[in-house]
């Protein structure tokens, strides 16, 4: 049986490698995207069953993508992750389909809380860093 894929859009070279291990470490398989465009062109999209997008990417947004994502008739459990603390806008994507909302810096914990309520588990999240 293979693990679920998750995809982690982010321009972040830092957040995409440790997002890579703590989704590993939670028994996840991960796909790394640099931006929205790189996703949308990527072959092995098919195989995403969530996606973990950053608000703020370079070139079309995270909200512009799931827009785009949607139009296409693709629909998987996205979560939103962005520096920027604003409540409105959490809910707003919320509101607009995401299942989950991230503001950075985020912990390990609600990281994979909100992972797994999107696939509907309960696997334990990782011991805290130390």
């Amino acid at each position: 049986m293979t693990a679920p894929t998750i995809a982690i859009v982010d321009d972040d070279i830092s957040i995409r490698e440790s997002l890579q291990y703590l989704v590993r470490d939670l028994g996840y398989a991960p796909l790394l995207y640099p931006s929205a465009e790189s996703f949308l062109q990527a072959a092995r999209r098919s195989e995403v069953q969530c996606l973990v997008l950053d608000v703020a990417l370079p070139g079309m947004s995270g909200p512009a993508l799931l827009a785009d994502l949607r139009a296409r008739g693709w629909s998987v459990p996205t979560i939103f992750m962005t520096a920027r603390t604003q409540i409105d806008l959490g809910k707003k994507l919320l509101r607009d389909g995401a299942t989950g909302f991230l503001a950075k810096p985020f912990d390990d914990a609600e990281f994979a809380r909100q992972i797994n309520a999107a696939f509907g588990t309960d696997r334990n999240p990782p011991p805290p860093a130390r």
